[in-house]
């Protein structure tokens, strides 16, 4: 197995830890980028996840600079 595909598979393995972990605690990501096709054309594959969540609203970073 190439070193591509075995990075491809963790992270696979990787997505689905980190989704079923999102879906007990939340938010509810989407998912874009290479992964995202993936769900159409199971052929195609990624080393990387590209995840997008709602907006907090500046909180992160008030949280941030508040806890410094």
């Amino acid at each position: 197995m190439s070193q591509t595909k075995i990075l491809a598979q963790e992270s696979y393995n990787n997505l689905l830890n980190l989704l079923d972990w999102l879906s007990l605690h939340g938010p509810t990501p989407t998912l874009i980028g290479d992964w995202a096709v993936f769900t159409y054309n199971s052929y195609v594959g990624s080393v990387d996840i590209d995840l997008v969540g709602p907006s907090m609203s500046g909180r992160f970073l008030r949280e941030h600079l508040f806890y410094r």
